[in-house]
Parts: C-alpha cells; sequence; structure tokens
C-alpha cells in the first residue's frame, strides 16, 4: 500500500498530535489511513500477558467436556500486510522527521530566519539555504549556497558548509558569499575559523578572507560594522565586471545582455543601492565607459563607448 504525498502528511501531522479539525475530516474519509491508524494504535497497546499456571489449568478442567470450535487461522498474507503497514508507519514518521528545512530566497528578495537555537540568518538574494530542524541541538550545521550573514548564539560548534570552502565558529557574527568560483569569508564579531581543502585560516572581528583565483585564502582588513548588503547597499572592491553584473541581475530580478565590445574581465570597485535601477546602471557604466539601453521591462543590454 503506497501512500501519496499528502496522504504522508496528513498521516505525520497525526502522529505528532499536530492535527487539526479539517486534517481530521481528512482522514476519516480516507480509508487507507483509517486503516494506517489502526494498526498504529493496536501496535501502540501490544503488551505481554501475564501467564498465570493456577487459573490456565483451571480453565482447562472447565472446557475439558465441551464441544470444540473450529477458527479460523489468521492467515500469513494478513500477518505480510499487517506487517508492510507498520513498515510504512514508520518509513512516513522517519521521512518527516529527517527531512531537512530549505529556505530559497528568489532574485530581488531578502529573507530572515531564526535558528532553533535562536541564531539569526539574513539570507542575499538568489541563495539557498538548508539545515536539519529535528537534529539542531545535537549538530549546528548549515549547507548554504549563495550569501547569508550570521548572528550566531553561543552554544556548540557552528558549521557554514559549501561547494568551496567551510566556516566554523562557536558564538559570533560574520558573513559568507560563495557564488560559482568566489568564496568569501567577513567577520565581525567573534573567531571564525575558515577552511579550503587543508588550509584553515582564523578570523577575528575585522578581518576577512577571500579564495583567490590560484586556489589560496587571501586575508584582508575591513572597516565596516555589518555587510553593505544587509544595508541595501552591494559594495565591490576591484571586481570582475562578471561579478558585478550577476549581483546586479540578482537585487533587481534582471536580464542582461552584453555586446562583444564590452570585456567582462574587466575591474570594478564602487557600490550600488537597491531601489533604482536606472541609477545602479549608471554607477557601473559611467565608469568603465558603457552605455545601456533597455529592450523589455527588465532586459538590458551594455555596450562599450564608441
Amino acid at each position: 500500500m503506497n501512500l501519496n504525498f499528502t496522504q504522508k502528511e496528513l498521516l505525520n501531522r497525526w502522529l505528532n498530535a499536530e492535527a487539526d479539525e479539517s486534517d481530521i475530516a481528512a482522514i476519516k474519509n480516507d480509508p487507507e489511513l483509517l486503516e494506517y491508524i489502526q494498526i498504529s494504535q493496536a501496535a501502540s497497546h501490544l503488551a505481554t500477558p501475564e501467564y498465570e499456571l493456577e487459573k490456565a489449568y483451571e480453565k482447562l478442567i472447565a472446557k475439558r467436556n465441551q464441544p470444540q470450535k473450529v477458527y479460523k487461522l489468521f492467515t500469513f498474507q494478513k500477518v505480510y500486510r499487517y506487517a508492510a503497514i507498520l513498515i510504512a508507519l514508520v518509513g512516513v514518521y522517519y521521512f518527516f522527521q529527517t527531512r531537512p528545512s530549505v529556505i530559497e530566497v528568489a532574485y530581488a528578495q531578502q529573507s530572515e530566519i531564526v535558528l532553533p537555537d535562536a541564531s539569526e540568518v539574513l539570507i542575499n538574494a538568489g541563495s539557498k539555504l538548508s539545515y536539519q530542524k529535528n537534529n539542531w541541538n545535537k549538530k549546528r550545521l548549515i549547507h548554504l549556497e549563495g550569501e547569508a550573514y550570521f548572528k550566531v548564539s553561543k552554544g556548540g560548534k557552528f558549521t557554514v558548509q559549501t561547494s568551496l570552502g567551510n566556516v566554523q565558529v562557536v558564538g559570533t557574527q560574520f558573513n559568507v558569499n560563495q557564488r560559482e568560483n568566489l568564496f568569501e569569508v567577513e567577520c565581525y564579531q567573534g573567531k571564525v575559523d575558515v577552511s579550503h581543502g587543508r588550509e584553515i585560516i582564523r578570523l577575528t572581528p575585522g578581518k576577512c578572507v577571500k579564495l583567490s583565483t590560484d586556489g589560496t585564502l587571501v586575508l584582508s582588513s575591513i572597516v565596516a560594522k555589518a555587510p553593505f548588503w544587509t544595508t541595501g547597499v552591494s559594495n565591490f572592491e576591484n571586481e570582475s565586471l562578471q561579478i558585478v553584473l550577476d549581483e546586479l541581475k540578482r537585487q533587481y530580478n534582471l536580464q542582461i545582455d552584453v555586446d562583444s565590445t564590452v570585456s567582462l574581465d574587466q575591474r570594478f570597485t564602487g557600490s550600488f543601492k537597491r531601489g533604482n535601477l536606472d541609477l545602479a546602471l549608471k554607477t557601473i557604466c559611467l565608469p568603465l565607459k558603457l552605455t545601456y539601453r533597455f529592450i523589455a521591462d527588465k532586459k538590458v543590454v551594455l555596450h562599450a563607448e564608441n
């Protein structure tokens, strides 16, 4: 007997005593779910009966001369069916208990979450974060694709894993940015251990580390008290135009076409604000002697100046 996703959701809420009136009504109208629940309830009350020799002997004597009754055998098919239902119940419960919590933030959006230990995470546009909620107190582990700013409550080891490197702390405030070949970590409070392969660097407040093009971690300093993007500003220090335009796409949910006359490897130092796309494009294009034109509401083409 296979349950669909909706049935599994209903069963999970019932097993965890979270079912509301509408859930209960749906379960009552579903014969398959009713059978699962009846088997589960029966199994939860199973107990080994006490065996009293004297009473058993007395019952045997009393029934000795009574006509024998014929009982229908409990078939193996039923045993297998009930066993399969019990196994399915356990599987459904395990699936929902071990399923990770996933937060995906769309372009032009940001999202803030509070973890089970009261740690706070602000997630930037075009990012994805996942963690195991039910096992959080034993293992504070987060998988990150994109950029997020963490304010970690004191406790056990807190780890952020990315495809390019890991960050490990106890209680601190830090920013992690990992996109394609970009990996950068900034420490604002406490201490942060950043690892890439066998290389490990410990950051203190006001320090940051970035993965270089040759695959090594490069240490530098920061003066800001928090990441620029948390205040609505995207800031760049000698970054390639490709990285700058990728961030512009995420913050404005924009499609950008680049003319063959434009080099995406040229460097840009500066910043743009969210909330004014035309001003953001001018901020990027003017220093690099580029021009732009809209060919649709959310589509721009860049050209090099003649």
